[in-house]
């Protein structure tokens, strides 16, 4: 079914999606704009590479941003090998997620696909010796951003799945993983038949996830953040098409892990947006909760006709817990949900209560959200008093 979508949102996403797709009339289609949902969505870069083959007008705003996503991702590659063999040399079992690898594997190129950060995992048990590893190449860790006791640690682990860790002289940033998900059973190590390497430069590799466990920990992410980037559905898209069968096997492994909607909204999407055949065999459950998940989707990706991101919206918050219980996987991944609406990791890593007064965090999780939204908008007054972020 073909989503009615504005000219300019349309043109992105036909850019999207199965080769050989036909762009729409360019009509009243405004090439900044273009340029603007394209940033937005976080694909200048795919965007860019389908006009210029069509021979379509483009804005030099989208031509400045592929530029300087490109030159970030020479950093995160660069750092990404630096990182892979600092762990490795540390005995830190360390698999990179999404990023370059998946860049490499979906579209063949490390830098075809911008990503913000790179996102590592790393077993429960190693965390602090990757803090280690991160802080001798040079990261400061942000969250969390106070020393932690080994028994706040554990509390932290429990209701967080990541650290965030910035490097200040090279604008990199890491996202250091024990959990895939916000599901309880995510922490068991990555078997050997669940991983591959993917050669992202001059024969050097990068440990990441095997394709069908991908590509579930991709619609899984994407759903829980009501797939308001199209760079989400553009990657699921992507790893179908590489597929020999389609993509038979996903939605099988999907329904076998109890990932159903979630997979069923990401393939549903793909469809509505790209016009992308779904994988054969596929049937879309019959499911109140994906009809209102795709609705949540639906709003978020066309919001102010694409332009406005969910980020920066007031409806982050709902919106997301919303879609992570929606798109839930059993009763392991429904709790993680609650867990994450109760508790605050933030409050946890920015608050040091003493061990046997941890119950006052939930308490205490409404004052902090209200305090952190007011800083949180105060900075944002800052930003737009002084022109933007540029």
């Amino acid at each position: 079914m073909k989503a009615e979508l504005p000219d300019d949102l349309q043109l992105v996403c036909a850019c999207l999606g199965p080769d050989g797709r036909q762009l729409p009339a360019s009509g009243e289609v405004d090439p900044d704009r273009v340029a603007g949902i394209a940033r937005r969505h976080q694909v200048s870069g795919r965007v860019l590479t389908r006009l210029q083959q069509e021979g379509r007008p483009i804005s030099t705003r989208l031509i400045r941003q592929v530029e300087r996503d490109r030159q970030a991702g020479l950093r995160q590659l660069a750092a990404a090998l630096a990182l892979r063999d600092a762990f490795a040399d540390a005995g830190i079992d360390a698999l990179f997620l999404k990023g370059l690898a998946l860049s490499q594997r979906a579209f063949g190129s490390p830098l075809a696909r911008w990503a913000a950060d790179i996102d590592v995992l790393v077993p429960a048990d190693q965390v602090r010796a990757a803090w280690l590893a991160l802080e001798q190449l040079g990261y400061l860790r942000e969250v969390p951003e106070a020393e932690i006791s080994p028994a706040r640690l554990r509390l932290f682990q429990r209701i967080s799945k990541d650290s965030l860790h910035r490097d200040p002289a090279a604008g990199v940033i890491v996202e250091l993983h024990w959990r895939l998900t916000d599901h309880q059973g995510d922490e068991r190590p990555v078997p050997l038949a669940e991983r591959q390497v993917i050669a992202v430069t001059d024969g050097q590799g990068l440990p990441t996830l095997a394709d069908i466990p991908l590509w579930l920990y991709l619609v899984e992410h994407g759903a829980a953040h009501a797939w308001a980037r199209l760079k989400w559905l553009d990657d699921v898209a992507a790893l179908i098409g590489c597929a020999d069968d389609r993509g038979s096997a996903f939605w099988q492994a999907a329904c076998q892990r109890g990932s159903a909607v979630a997979a069923a909204s990401a393939i549903i999407l793909c469809e509505r947006l790209f016009e992308l055949a779904p994988p054969p065999g596929f049937t879309a459950p019959a499911s109140l909760r994906l009809k209102l998940l795709l609705r949540l989707a639906m709003a978020s990706i066309t919001a102010g006709d694409g332009m406005e991101d969910l980020a920066d919206s007031p409806r982050r918050g709902w919106t997301e817990l919303s879609a992570k219980l929606l798109a839930a996987r059993g009763w392991g991944g429904i709790v993680g949900g609650l867990r994450r609406m109760v508790w605050s990791a933030d409050d946890v890593a920015s608050l040091a209560l003493p061990n046997w007064l941890f119950w006052l965090y939930p308490l205490l999780r409404l004052p902090m959200l209200v305090r952190r939204r007011v800083v949180r908008a105060k900075g944002r007054g800052v930003v737009a008093r002084h022109g933007g972020r540029g």
